[in-house]
């Protein structure tokens, strides 16, 4: 097995682990996550860590392999809804927990690395964040680009 299979195989396992026991990450224990829908606590948990950069509905295709089935971006909001706010925080810290951290530039432990891009108000005088009319986007848009770094040991930000 190769080191990505690997650390794709042990992330895999955590969501898995986590997923058979959802009372842990629920809002409502006795209640949450207590039927069969077409989310499971295990979809709910991955989702979010396999999204690309496409719209909801784009990534759920995706991710359903386009089946006429697939639940509606609703319906994610409202299961994603009834995790408690430290869910994905234990996700993060018990993936990390299988690997040593290792000092970056002698001074960081560098754990996590994530960019991301946020629309914000629309705004076509602000010339650093607008984007002109596509044919997706006949208005154009506004967005800023945002990459963020953690120490999660310590869970402060990095400066880099």
């Amino acid at each position: 097995m190769n080191p990505a299979d690997k650390i794709k195989s042990i992330l895999m396992n955590d969501i898995h682990e986590m997923a058979s026991y959802p009372e842990r990450f629920a809002k409502h224990p006795d209640k949450d996550f207590s039927r069969d829908r077409k989310l499971s606590t295990e979809d709910v948990l991955l989702f979010p860590v396999v999204m690309e950069r496409d719209s909801m509905t784009r990534e759920l295709l995706k991710y359903f392999d386009y089946s006429t089935s697939m639940p509606s971006a609703s319906a994610y909001y409202q299961q994603r809804r009834k995790l408690v706010p430290d869910t994905y925080r234990q996700l993060f810290f018990t993936f990390n927990s299988h690997f040593s951290p290792s000092l970056y530039k002698n001074k960081y432990i560098l754990t996590a690395v994530d960019s991301s891009n946020f629309r914000i108000p629309r705004n076509p005088a602000d010339a650093e964040t607008y984007n002109p009319p596509t044919a997706q986007s006949g208005r154009g848009f506004n967005e800023i680009h945002v990459v963020a770094a953690y120490s999660a040991p310590r869970s402060r930000r990095l400066r880099l």
